[in-house]
């Protein structure tokens, strides 16, 4: 059965929220890009691009364009996979939550990044255990020596680890941009109101062609 919420439903949850929002003076500032930005593609994996729980290949296809841009530009790309060992069941707190999760075991068709936006050479491949992009894994760290202070978010889901990962890395100080058209969610309607929560707090939320061109002008 298809649970996609109506045009009307979503559009009135969001007009609530803004309602709510703008009565405590919380606004959509648009922050921009900084010095050097890099290219976050967040769990775009087999499991859920073309597995089991899957979300489709729009996403995966506008962040194929979006990384042909962003390496013209000698931009960073960092990916990051779930992926766990045998003996995480049971360990891992996440995994008792969310017991599917251990579909994505290290060395299985699961964690392999989607064919369509695969790995260049230099691009950095980041295994996770958690949510976020940034727990536990150095990548704040690698961001510093890269001098990067900005990422464009690709990824899945729009709810889960892409909120996870934007939402840590506005508090480590790197600025957020998340492009619409590269994240995807198993809910229409906790996509749309993530997309708007996050624009509203955390990131910029912009379109493909914002971030195109952005990385056109890079020299």
């Amino acid at each position: 059965m298809d649970q996609s919420p109506t045009p009307t439903s979503t559009d009135a949850a969001i007009a609530e929220i803004r309602r709510i929002y703008s009565g405590q003076s919380i606004h959509s500032i648009k922050l921009g890009f900084g010095r050097r930005a890099g290219v976050l593609v967040v769990d775009f994996q087999h499991l859920y691009t073309r597995g089991r729980a899957s979300t489709g290949l729009a996403a995966v296809e506008a962040t194929a364009r979006l990384l042909a841009a962003a390496r013209q530009a000698r931009a960073p790309v960092y990916y990051t996979v779930v992926a766990y060992d045998p003996d995480d069941k049971g360990r891992v707190l996440w995994t008792q939550k969310l017991p599917g999760l251990l579909d994505n075991m290290r060395g299985s068709q699961a964690i392999a990044v989607d064919p369509l936006i695969a790995p260049a050479a230099g691009d950095l491949v980041i295994e996770k255990k958690a949510a976020s992009a940034f727990f536990g894994t150095g990548l704040k760290e690698r961001l510093a020596e890269d001098g990067v202070d900005t990422l464009v978010v690709c990824g899945t889901s729009t709810s889960g680890c892409v909120r996870a990962s934007v939402v840590e890395g506005m508090g480590h100080g790197v600025r957020m941009v998340v492009v619409r058209e590269c994240v995807t969610d198993r809910s229409a309607l906790l996509h749309e109101l993530t997309l708007f929560d996050l624009g509203s707090k955390y990131a910029d939320v912009v379109g493909l062609d914002e971030v195109l061109a952005h990385f056109a002008k890079v020299e």
